[in-house]
């Protein structure tokens, strides 16, 4: 609140006369630590000595240990994939429920919090004007995110107030931006080349992806399986657009996360040996996978296709997609990883073997 900073920094002052205390400032808002901790800018500066504790999301292993342990790997994927890693909405669902009840009572009943969540999101980073404007810039960008042209389009604001509000929800981790290797953006035309915000974070992936577009239908609903209308099936657990996108997340984030023992199983399967590595995305209209991981060590380009379906005609797909793949640099060495959660036979997985392509299922990530 109003004071708190100021109040803080004439504390400290007496504070640290005593040489005897450690002061840990905790929250939630990367906007307060952007606004006033750091260099010599900023208000509270002088007082970091240490370096910032990052607490990572619960990893979707321990989520299915210690939340969901009767749920199948697929259930329990599609939960991370809505929910993230955060124990405050895990601790919403109930657990003893089978995953199409549990998920249809928390999500999409009139009762749910998470309609208003988005809001409690947004508020820690932004006034009641910005929140606005970022929700009309969240709400603009689509499931595979989008350029700064098209948000344009849709928004009627001046690009410089757009400009910084997108800026704003980079700082505040709400979105990212695609990395892209860059020989490979330079063989595309300019007009091609703006950066592509995107979701980073599950739970508003999900709401702008899902629940936004059904809150009406939510709003009045008390006892209807909303959710076989978005899974189409409960076997197919199956959601068309969101689910394919929040898998890549869902990889990325593994990928890039602090070490964890689910990272080390996923880089195990890929076969790189450590992290010394760069992660980057590919161009929306590239069909050559979706991330390419660069181990500087080793000199090889991993190839990395993510598929989230129970179809083997859309594995066979992103298969096709991995093998067109050609890296400008005829000496760099190639691996094509194919991940998904499709069940997948071992003589099919030995054949694409011997084409050049292998195959990582997530279940191998949970034992």
């Amino acid at each position: 609140r109003s004071g708190f900073v100021g109040a803080l920094k004439d504390k400290w002052i007496d504070w640290e006369k005593t040489g005897n205390i450690k002061l840990i400032i905790c929250g939630s808002s990367n906007k307060f630590f952007i606004e006033n901790v750091g260099g010599e800018e900023k208000i509270l500066r002088g007082l970091k000595t240490s370096s910032d504790i990052v607490l990572s999301p619960l990893t979707a292993d321990e989520v299915k240990s210690f939340y969901f342990p009767k749920w199948s790997v697929d259930e329990v994927l599609l939960v991370y994939m809505m929910l993230g890693g955060v124990p405050y909405y895990l601790n919403q669902v109930e657990r003893e429920h089978g995953c199409i009840r549990a998920l249809n009572e928390v999500l999409f009943t009139k009762k749910t919090i998470f309609l208003s969540e988005v809001d409690e999101v947004l508020n820690v980073e932004f006034n009641k004007g910005g929140l606005v404007t970022a929700k009309r810039i969240l709400s603009s960008l689509g499931v595979q995110g989008g350029t700064f042209s098209q948000a344009s389009d849709q928004i009627r604001m001046s690009q410089s107030a757009l400009f910084e509000s997108l800026h704003k929800l980079v700082d505040y981790s709400l979105l990212k931006e695609k990395s892209l290797l860059p020989n490979t953006s330079k063989k595309i035309p300019k007009k091609n080349r703006g950066v592509v915000y995107f979701y980073n974070d599950p739970y508003l992936l999900f709401y702008f992806a899902c629940l936004e577009k059904m809150k009406v239908s939510i709003e009045e609903n008390s006892s209807q399986l909303l959710i076989c209308n978005l899974i189409g099936s409960q076997s197919s657990l199956y959601i068309p657009n969101f689910t394919g996108r929040a898998f890549e997340i869902f990889i990325r984030n593994l990928l890039l996360a602090p070490s964890s023992k689910q990272q080390k199983k996923l880089l195990s399967l890929i076969g790189v040996s450590d992290r010394d590595f760069d992660l980057y995305d590919s161009l929306s209209n590239e069909h050559s996978g979706d991330f390419i991981l660069i181990h500087r060590k080793l000199r090889t380009h991993y190839i990395l296709e993510c598929k989230w379906t129970n179809t083997l005609e859309l594995v066979k797909e992103g298969i096709a997609q991995l093998l067109n793949y050609q890296p400008e640099n005829v000496t760099v060495r190639v691996e094509r990883v194919l991940i998904t959660n499709c069940k997948i036979r071992a003589t099919v997985a030995d054949k694409e073997k011997a084409r050049g392509v292998s195959i990582v299922c997530v279940n191998e990530l949970f034992t």
